[in-house]
């Protein structure tokens, strides 16, 4: 799932997910970055 949103939002390595993390509310891809950041999050939660 992230490697299919990442390439729809032109995502290239770890340097391109600095203009992810807070799009503005106006922004017609917040949707699709959410659905981006939101596997790695529960990733983070499930692995201690």
């Amino acid at each position: 799932m992230r490697l299919v949103t990442g390439s729809r939002l032109d995502v290239v390595g770890e340097e391109g997910t600095g203009l992810l993390t807070r799009p503005p509310d106006d922004d017609p891809r917040k949707p699709m970055v959410m659905a981006h950041l939101w596997p790695g999050e529960l990733q983070e939660a499930i692995m201690p």
